[in-house]
């Protein structure tokens, strides 16, 4: 059954409307749709604000981990320093104690080595006197 002009206008019309009403809905997705685009511009411009932020904090971490780096391995060397100088001072303390003791053990005992030599000698000169005084009364001469 063919439509008649009647019902081709009114389809028309509804059409019409239908599309206004489309549009309409297009205009506001549109408008939400550039709204989107707004908050997601906003949103690159916070991200990118907080990348420097980030490499900033990054910058200034790495720069205070250096400096305590720094500070770390020149407190090391003055404490390895004063621990060496305290070492060494124990050592020349030591070293002098030992030397002292020694000298204290060694004077006396190198005194009496002495008088025993010299004891020994007198007695070697002693025994040789008597030697030669023995052979001269027994009317021997002294072996060379």
């Amino acid at each position: 059954m063919p439509l008649s002009q009647e019902d081709l206008t009114r389809i028309t019309e509804i059409l019409h409307a239908t599309e206004g009403r489309l549009d309409a809905k297009i205009d506001r997705l549109d408008a939400k749709i550039d709204g989107l685009d707004a908050k997601i511009d906003r949103l690159d411009a916070k991200i990118d604000g907080l990348d420097a932020k980030i490499d900033s904090t990054e910058q200034r971490l790495n720069a205070r981990i250096e400096h305590v780096e720094t500070g770390l391995l020149t407190m090391m060397a003055e404490n390895l320093q004063a621990v060496e100088d305290r070492l060494n001072a124990k050592i020349e303390h030591v070293e002098t104690s030992l030397l002292t003791a020694f000298h204290k053990w060694a004077s006396p005992l190198e005194l009496r080595v002495r008088s025993h030599s010299a004891a020994i000698r007198a007695m070697d000169l002693e025994q040789e006197f008597h030697a030669d005084r023995n052979s001269k009364l027994e009317g021997k001469r002294p072996e060379a």
